[in-house]
């Protein structure tokens, strides 16, 4: 339980700063584009809409996201253990030393899932108010008897009297509601404004935008991209009752006339008693000032300013929710089987690129398992997988995942080798309390097909990933390629891609 919460907290984390990116975009976008009409700019919250509920996105060459902000899958799978268990690491393959060291390692964790209990309350809260909210104003709609009027496709209610407002609420079964004594100029107006939200979905549309923001509350950016989504909402219906009525019934009447006329009808209604007024689930009651004075400032856009608009918006749209592609080929899953020594089978999961290949061979030196990389059938690199250099608790206990410098207690085995350098730097690309996955370029001995004496064997660089993770078995990952096979950016993916199971 309190894994799943935790996984759960992080994931959204990830899921509101890549959609906390999107919502400052488009708020750039809506000031850039301030004198164009908000019918253009309204679709680019189905981009916010998207980033905040969705955890994965296409891969393209285009894209306006930052590769820094895609979501780092590792993070979100490394493994927590509950308070007051011993889940980090197996008893039956450890010391009481190491076990005595994955349980304090377990501890840091602790802050983590305080603060996705912190979440998950807030969330449970604001769900449940907007429940309620919703509830009770159901029941007080639920008594008033509706009609049908020609020409409209769904119930239209009308309000008590003395009840001044106008919304449309409902999902399944949307009805506009109307307050009583309204004259034919009124009623046609307020009737095509709703009805603008009907055709629309915006009835469906802000209900689940209101639940994510509930999701997501932590992030003060989600708030403020729900209250810019309804003034987007309204206006770009206000802009559509303008064009409705110049092309409709109102054909007559010049821009401006229209405009006074629409404008004069809500500040009448805003004037008077409202029923509905922030009322986070129903449609057209918000910002009614704001609104007035966009209808009054409206002006009809060329043709030309309009298309080079909309195309602006989708190529912003796409670009936001797409995910930039990793440089280089695609990737293949592997997944790799070894035996420890007292019998246990363990795997670990990575990616290579399409073009290579990995083959296993048998186990050399102090390797639990031995691999070759090939491509085109020639040997391009390895993979070996050691055990820890150390099961002492205190040395384990000091290890940093961050940290830029090789862990001397987990990597011994091979760092302090006689024919492996590993001083061209080490640089970690993922990190939790438990997990870390480095790239460095070491120079290692070539000794092995060497036939003079071994001093004067020559010195090669390669690329390599190094990679362990304290809360799964007492092993670590060793993968090396020969230099410039990939591209530092692939070699960085693959190193991300490591999974420890």
């Amino acid at each position: 339980m309190f894994q799943w919460l935790t996984n759960s907290f992080i994931h959204v984390l990830f899921m509101s700063v890549s959609a906390g990116w999107t919502i400052l975009f488009v708020i750039v976008i809506r000031l850039l584009l301030s004198r164009i009409p908000k019918r253009i700019i309204y679709p680019l919250w189905a981009v916010v809409i998207f980033r905040l509920c969705c955890p994965f996105s296409l891969q393209s060459l285009y894209s306006l996201f930052p590769s820094v902000l895609t979501t780092p899958a590792r993070i979100i799978q490394a493994p927590l253990s509950e308070p007051g268990t011993d889940l980090l690491l197996d008893n039956e393959i450890l010391s009481p030393s190491l076990t005595m060291a994955a349980s304090n390692l377990s501890n840091k964790w602790n802050w983590m899932l305080f603060f996705a209990v912190i979440w998950a309350a807030g969330m449970c809260v604001l769900l449940l108010y907007g429940g309620i909210q919703t509830w009770k104003f159901s029941r007080q709609l639920r008594s008033l008897e509706s009609v049908k009027i020609n020409d409209i496709p769904i119930p239209v209610s009308y309000l008590p009297a003395g009840v001044h407002s106008t919304f449309l609420f409902g999902l399944c079964c949307p009805r506009i509601y109307l307050p009583k004594g309204l004259s034919s100029k009124e009623t046609e107006y307020i009737l095509t404004h709703e009805l603008s939200h009907l055709r629309r979905g915006d009835h469906i549309v802000k209900p689940f935008f209101w639940i994510l923001v509930c999701v997501h509350w932590i992030n003060p950016f989600v708030w403020l991209a729900f209250y810019l989504f309804e003034s987007d909402v309204e206006r770009s219906c206000d802009e559509r009752v303008l064009l409705r009525m110049i092309s409709g019934s109102h054909s007559g009447k010049s821009l401006s006339e229209i405009k006074k006329e629409y404008a004069s009808v809500l500040l009448q209604m805003s004037s008077k008693r409202r029923f509905a007024a922030g009322y986070p689930l129903a449609l057209g009651e918000n910002s009614v000032k704001g609104r007035i004075q966009g209808i009054l400032q409206y002006k009809k856009t060329k043709l030309w300013v309009s298309v080079l608009a909309a195309a602006t918006v989708a190529a912003v749209g796409i670009g936001l929710a797409l995910n930039p592609a990793s440089e280089g080929a695609a990737q293949t899953q592997h997944s790799i089987d070894f035996t420890t020594n007292d019998g246990k089978v363990f795997s670990v999961d990575l990616s290579l690129p399409n073009n290579l290949s990995l083959d296993r061979e048998d186990a050399t030196d102090s390797a639990l398992s031995s691999f070759v990389i090939t491509y085109q059938k020639e040997t391009v690199g390895s993979l070996r997988i050691y055990p820890f250099a150390t099961d002492n608790a205190e040395d384990l206990q000091s290890v940093d995942t961050s940290s830029e410098n090789l862990p001397m207690q987990i990597y011994a085995t091979i760092a302090l080798s006689g024919h492996v350098d590993y001083q061209n730097g080490y640089e970690v690309v993922l990190s939790t309390n438990t997990l870390c996955s480095a790239v460095c370029r070491p120079l290692i001995h070539e000794i092995e097909n060497y036939a003079g004496n071994t001093p004067d064997a020559p010195w090669s660089e390669h690329d390599c990933v190094l990679a362990y993770d304290l809360a799964g078995k007492p092993y670590f990952l060793v993968l090396f390629f020969d230099a410039d096979i990939i591209s530092p950016q692939q070699l960085k993916e693959v190193a991300k891609s490591v999974s420890f199971l």
